[in-house]
């Protein structure tokens, strides 16, 4: 568990992960769309070519990985969406 997102990237780059690194976000369009929820769980939205932006539940790993949970990469349509699942998720 983590008290706060910084915790969870500053475990992420100091583990040698890349998640957070500005070319990755850069790549994937990707934007932190939430604070750290429950310990583990944040959104972010990420959009590809041509595409709508679109969200997702994602879980910090006690290694500083980050994984996709829920719906997947990109399973939500709406914020709101992928805030309920983390809210009424028992992971």
């Amino acid at each position: 568990m983590f008290d706060t997102l910084d915790d969870v990237i500053n475990l992420n780059h100091s583990t040698d992960h890349h998640f957070f690194d500005p070319d990755t976000m850069r790549f994937f369009d990707s934007r932190i769309e939430s604070p750290l929820m429950r310990g583990r769980f944040f959104v972010t939205s990420e959009r590809g070519p041509h595409m709508a932006r679109a969200f997702t539940v994602r879980c910090a790993g006690d290694d500083g990985d980050i994984g996709s949970v829920g719906a997947g990469f990109m399973g939500y349509e709406t914020r709101a969406e992928a805030v309920e699942w983390i809210e009424g998720n028992d992971e």
